[in-house]
């Protein structure tokens, strides 16, 4: 894998969310989307992490860091893909930018 290349990638992505440098003001959820796009692209084999001489795990790839689900507005109906973060945060529906919690 090409980190050069992979940052170039999300830095593109992310371009029209750009404040200044290398900072980005962007959605967290539109951030999570583009960064999974790029890792789509740059997939890790895991035998590079962990040759089979060594025991490795064969042909597996790393799956991407993020998990969601879909879930409905309970608003507008709007399906609304939600992001399984570490960290607390309340996502709002892309259509009427109201709290998905209720």
């Amino acid at each position: 894998m090409n980190c050069a290349h992979a940052e170039f990638y999300g830095h593109q992505r992310l371009a029209h969310y750009r404040a200044t440098g290398e900072f980005f003001d962007v959605p967290i959820g539109v951030a999570i989307d583009a960064i999974d796009e790029v890792a789509k692209q740059f997939a890790i084999n895991m035998d590079l992490a962990r040759p089979k001489k060594r025991g490795g795990w064969g042909d597996k790839w790393l799956p991407q860091a993020f998990r969601h689900v879909v879930s409905p507005c309970p608003h507008c109906g709007k399906k609304n893909k939600i992001h399984m973060l570490a960290v607390p945060f309340i996502p709002k529906c892309v259509k009427c930018r109201r709290n998905l919690s209720g």
